[in-house]
């Protein structure tokens, strides 16, 4: 069997949105790779208001925005002040990990 990643943005979007494209194409889980799962312009989408509405729906919610997310409290994994997480085995290994979540 393949696994397929997808990627999907909030922005723009109603909450409505997001979970009928979540369902249109058989998503079974979300990985949250912001750092801060959180917006002050669209609170639906914060951590706990997001991981509810996807479990009524089936959905695993994963945040993974500590090891994924742009804003990593690993310093060794800055370079000239800009996140290079890619050269880190621990990013790796947990980016490999999306393709065998459920």
């Amino acid at each position: 069997m393949t696994n397929t990643l997808f990627t999907i943005g909030y922005a723009g979007r109603t909450i409505d949105d997001l979970i009928s494209l979540l369902e249109r194409y058989r998503i079974t889980a979300l990985c949250d790779v912001r750092s801060v799962p959180y917006s002050s312009r669209h609170p639906q989408f914060n951590r706990e208001p997001l991981k509810k509405i996807l479990k009524a729906h089936d959905i695993d919610y994963i945040f993974l925005g500590d090891e994924l997310g742009a804003r990593t409290k690993d310093r060794s994994c800055y370079v000239r002040g800009k996140a290079v997480h890619q050269k880190k085995k621990r990013y790796r290994e947990r980016f490999c990990s999306l393709l065998t979540v459920r």
